[in-house]
């Protein structure tokens, strides 16, 4: 499970996580059309409200400016959730694991499931680049077991150091490392 999502009114995880991110993004080119195409429209009649310009009604003028700014509004809303979950997509984080940190066999790992922002993005979105934007569900895995990145890569040396002193390796010396 990935979240309670109140805008489809279901639970968001790996069957349907591939869907709701195009959810999302198709949502945002709608409100980002409806936004650009209303914007020319809006700017005639705020430049020319009392001067006889378009002869528009009352009614016509809230609805423009109705339009306009409900899909300015979400628009901007849609945007920022679309970005974190393209955030969470690239990181291969749910967004219960952007809150904390999974726990593994060997401990907290913030990167226990991170593997590139290609193969990430691959897990969700499926192996073909035909299918990535349509509402098909060809994601990589069953749901249950999901592959781990290779140990010793992004800083895993600190790892590393604690796993040799609980060995029984004590002399370990303890040098700062930097990238």
């Amino acid at each position: 499970m990935d979240h309670f999502c109140p805008w489809v009114n279901v639970t968001v995880g790996f069957s349907n996580y591939k869907s709701f991110l195009l959810f999302l993004m198709y949502t945002e080119l709608y409100t980002m059309y409806v936004a650009f195409t209303s914007l020319p429209y809006f700017i005639t009649l705020w430049n020319h409200h009392d001067d006889g310009g378009p002869d528009v009604s009352t009614a016509e003028r809230m609805n423009l400016i109705f339009l306009f700014f409900i899909a300015a509004l979400f628009c901007f809303g849609v945007w920022s959730l679309l970005g974190f979950h393209l955030y969470l997509l690239f990181t291969n984080k749910t967004t219960l694991e952007s809150s904390r940190a999974p726990i593994m066999f060997y401990g907290k790992d913030k990167k226990a499931f991170r593997l590139s922002w290609r193969e990430n993005f691959r897990q969700v979105m499926g192996p073909s680049p035909w299918k990535w934007f349509l509402p098909i569900n060809n994601s990589i895995g069953d749901g249950v077991s999901y592959p781990l990145r290779p140990r010793g890569s992004e800083g895993d040396h600190l790892l590393e150091g604690a796993m040799r002193m609980e060995e029984g390796n004590s002399d370990v010396e303890i040098t700062e490392v930097r990238d």
